[in-house]
C-alpha cells in the first residue's frame, strides 16, 4: 500500500544485510584475502538499512519471537515519548493499552506461525505522557531460524480516528442538546425491541412534549428556547439510569427508552421524571418561567409492533395525556378509544395529501337566503368541502378536517378551496349568473398568513374574479387566537373589495369584547342557540342581543342550522337577516348551484 512504500525497502535491506552476513562469514573462512572487500560490501549493506530503517516515516521496531523490543527507529521514538533504552529489551506489549494486548499478542502469534506473510492489524498504544495513539501495524518475520525477527511497520491513524469517532458522534446525536438524536434512539429501540423478541425482555417507551416550550421561545426569541432545551435535558439527564437512553425526537419532543423494565417500574420513573420537570425553573433576563410536560408511556415487549407502531402509539398517548389537562402522564393500551381516535386521525393524515392530488376532494355550495325578502340580489351561498373515498362515497369534512388541522395540512385544503371556488365563481360570472356573494372557509392556520394572503391576491388577479362577490369566512375562535394578524390580513382584503363573516359566534368566552377589533360585515350566529330557540326563550333572548348588537355596529346577521318553519319564524320576528339550514336549502355540487347543470 502508498502508505507503505518504502517498507518494501526496509525488508529488502534488512534480507540483504543478513545475507551479506551470512556469506561474509563463510567467505572468511575460506578467502582470508578477500576480507577487506566483505567486510566493505557488509557496511554498506548495513548502513543502508540503518538509513531506511531509522529515517522512516514510519514507526518501525523489531521484536524476537515473544515481544520484547530489539530495536526501534527515531519516529517510534517520537511518537511514543520514551527513549530506545527505556523500550529495547522490554515486552512490546507494556506500550499497549490494557484492553488491546490479547489482541496484540494473537497478532504476534499469527506473524509467527506464519512466517513470510504480511498481517495487518489496528490497535492501540500509550504515549508516556499518558496519551492514547491509534495504530495501524503490519508485522513481518524476517530471516529464519534461532537468528529471525520481526519487524513491525507503524502508521499513526491517530487524528483519523478521531475524526471518524467525531462523524459516528455527530450522526447519531443533536447538536444543540447532545442528546442522541431521533434517527439513533430509533436504531436503539430496534436493537431493544429485537432482544424482547428473542428473550421476552421488556421496557418502557416514554415520549415527552414540553407544555410550554412555545411560550418562551415566542416571548423572549429563539436563543432562549435554545438555552431553555439545553437546561431542561440536563435535568432529566439527572433522573434515568445510565443504561437507559434519553434522546431529542425533534423540536421540544423528548423520547426515554428505559431498558430491562416493568411497565410499573416505568410509571414511577416517568413520575419522577415529570416531577424534576415541573420543579425546573428557567431564567432569562431577569424573568423566571416553569414548564411541564405531557408524557405519553408504551410498554415494548415481545408482542409489540414495529419501530414506527411503537413510536406512533407512544405520540397518540402523548397527545392524550396533552388534551386532558397537559402536565400528566397517559399510558397506552390498545382499548383506549382516545388513542384510537388519534390513530384515525393519522391514517387520515395519510390519506389527505394523497386525496388532494388524485382530485378526491369536492365542493358543494348551500344557499343563504335572506329571511324577510326585502334583500334583493343574486346567488348567495357558502362553499363546502367534501371527499370522496376510493369507493366512491362522499365523506363529510367533521371526519378528516381535525386531522388536517392537527397535521398542518389544512392550509393545503383551504388553496384547493380557494382556487377551485374561483374558477367556479368566475365561469358563472361569464355565464351571466347573477351572484351575489360566495362565503368561503378559511383555516385559523391560513388567517393572518402572509404567504397565503399574496397567494389570496394573486388568485384575485389571475381568475380575474370579481372581489365584491368573495366572502371569506372565518371561526370567532381562529380570529381572537390571531388578533392582531387576523385584523391585518381582512384589512389587506378588504381593500381589494373582499367581505368577511365571522362565523360560530357567540360560543367565545369575550366575544363582544372582540368584535369591535375586527372589520367584518356578517356575523354567522353559532347554531348552538339557533336549534333551539322555540322551546328556550333565554336562547330566543341570546339570538336577539347578537342581533341587535350586530346591527348596531353596521353588520348583517346570518343564523345557522335553520331545520323548521318555526326556526324561520322566529328569526324573522326578531330581525335576523340571512338563513342558513336545510328547511331553506340544502348543500348541492357547486357545479350544479352555480351553472345551473
Amino acid at each position: 500500500k502508498d502508505e507503505f512504500r518504502g517498507l518494501g525497502e526496509v525488508i529488502d535491506a534488512f534480507r540483504e544485510a543478513l545475507i551479506r552476513r551470512n556469506e561474509a562469514e563463510g567467505v572468511l573462512k575460506d578467502e582470508i584475502q578477500d576480507r577487506t572487500r566483505i567486510q566493505d560490501s557488509l557496511r554498506i549493506s548495513e548502513e543502508r538499512f540503518r538509513i531506511l530503517y531509522d529515517e522512516n516515516p514510519l514507526m518501525l521496531l523489531t521484536t524476537d519471537k515473544v515481544g520484547n523490543v530489539l530495536s526501534i527507529n527515531r519516529r517510534g521514538i517520537s511518537q511514543i515519548g520514551y527513549s530506545a533504552d527505556e523500550v529495547i529489551g522490554r515486552p512490546m506489549y507494556g506500550l499497549v493499552v490494557e484492553e488491546d494486548r490479547a489482541r496484540a499478542v494473537s497478532a504476534i502469534k499469527r506473524c509467527t506461525l506464519y512466517t513470510g506473510t504480511k498481517h495487518q492489524w489496528t490497535l492501540r498504544k500509550v504515549h508516556k505522557n499518558g496519551d492514547i495513539i491509534w495504530l495501524r501495524e503490519t508485522g513481518q518475520v524476517i530471516g529464519d531460524g534461532a537468528g529471525s525477527v520481526l519487524l513491525l511497520a507503524c502508521e499513526d491513524i491517530t487524528e483519523t480516528r478521531k475524526l471518524t469517532e467525531k462523524l459516528s458522534y455527530q450522526a447519531a446525536h443533536d447538536d444543540l442538546t447532545g442528546l442522541v438524536n431521533r434517527r439513533e434512539f430509533e436504531r436503539r429501540l430496534a436493537r431493544a425491541l429485537e432482544g424482547s423478541k428473542k428473550s421476552q425482555a421488556e421496557h418502557v417507551l416514554c415520549y415527552l412534549d414540553l407544555d410550554q416550550f412555545k411560550i418562551v421561545n415566542d416571548t423572549c426569541g429563539h436563543a432562549a428556547g435554545d438555552h431553555l432545551l439545553k437546561q431542561v435535558s440536563k435535568a432529566m439527564e439527572g433522573h434515568i439510569r445510565n443504561r437507559d437512553t434519553l434522546g431529542r425526537l425533534g423540536g421540544d419532543e423528548f423520547g426515554v427508552l428505559l431498558e430491562g423494565c416493568s411497565l410499573a417500574d416505568g410509571w414511577r420513573a416517568t413520575k419522577s421524571l415529570l416531577k424534576a420537570i415541573e420543579e425546573f425553573r428557567f431564567a432569562w433576563n431577569g424573568r423566571e418561567f416553569r414548564i411541564g410536560a405531557s408524557v405519553g408511556v408504551v410498554l415494548v415487549n415481545d408482542l409489540s409492533g414495529s419501530v414506527a407502531e411503537i413510536l406512533a402509539n407512544a405520540d397518540g398517548a402523548c397527545y392524550t395525556a396533552k388534551e386532558q389537562g397537559r402536565n400528566r402522564i397517559h399510558v397506552h393500551s390498545e382499548d383506549d378509544q382516545e388513542l384510537k381516535h388519534r390513530r384515525g386521525e393519522m391514517e387520515w393524515a395519510n390519506y389527505i395529501p394523497h386525496a388532494l392530488e388524485s382530485g378526491r376532494f369536492e365542493l358543494y355550495c348551500q344557499p343563504i337566503v335572506p329571511i324577510n325578502g326585502s334583500q334583493a340580489g343574486g346567488l348567495h351561498g357558502e362553499f363546502l368541502i367534501r371527499m370522496r373515498d376510493e369507493g366512491g362515497k362522499l365523506i363529510m369534512p367533521g371526519l378528516f378536517m381535525p386531522a388536517a388541522e392537527r397535521y398542518s395540512l389544512v392550509t393545503q385544503i383551504d388553496r384547493w378551496v380557494v382556487t377551485t371556488a374561483f374558477t367556479h365563481i368566475r365561469q358563472a360570472q361569464l355565464q351571466g349568473r347573477d351572484i351575489e356573494l360566495c362565503a368561503i372557509n378559511l383555516s385559523g392556520n391560513s388567517l393572518g398568513n402572509e404567504d397565503f394572503l399574496e397567494f389570496l391576491l394573486s388568485e384575485i388577479k389571475r381568475t380575474e374574479v370579481n372581489p365584491l362577490n368573495i366572502c371569506f369566512e372565518v371561526t370567532e375562535t381562529a380570529a381572537i387566537a390571531n388578533l392582531d394578524n387576523a385584523r391585518k390580513f381582512m384589512a389587506r382584503l378588504k381593500q381589494e373589495g373582499v367581505r368577511f363573516s365571522l362565523d360560530d359566534f357567540g360560543t367565545g368566552l369575550s366575544s363582544f369584547a372582540y368584535l369591535r377589533e375586527l372589520p367584518v360585515d356578517f356575523l354567522k350566529i353559532d347554531g348552538v342557540f339557533i336549534k333551539e330557540i322555540v322551546n328556550d326563550p333565554i336562547l330566543l333572548a341570546m339570538v336577539r342581543s347578537i342581533n341587535e348588537i350586530g346591527h348596531v355596529m353596521g353588520m348583517q346577521t346570518i343564523a345557522e342550522f335553520v331545520e323548521t318553519q318555526e326556526i324561520l319564524d322566529n328569526l324573522r320576528q326578531i330581525g335576523v337577516d340571512y338563513a342558513q339550514g336545510y328547511h331553506v336549502g340544502r348543500p348541492c355540487p357547486a357545479a350544479d348551484v352555480l351553472h345551473g347543470n
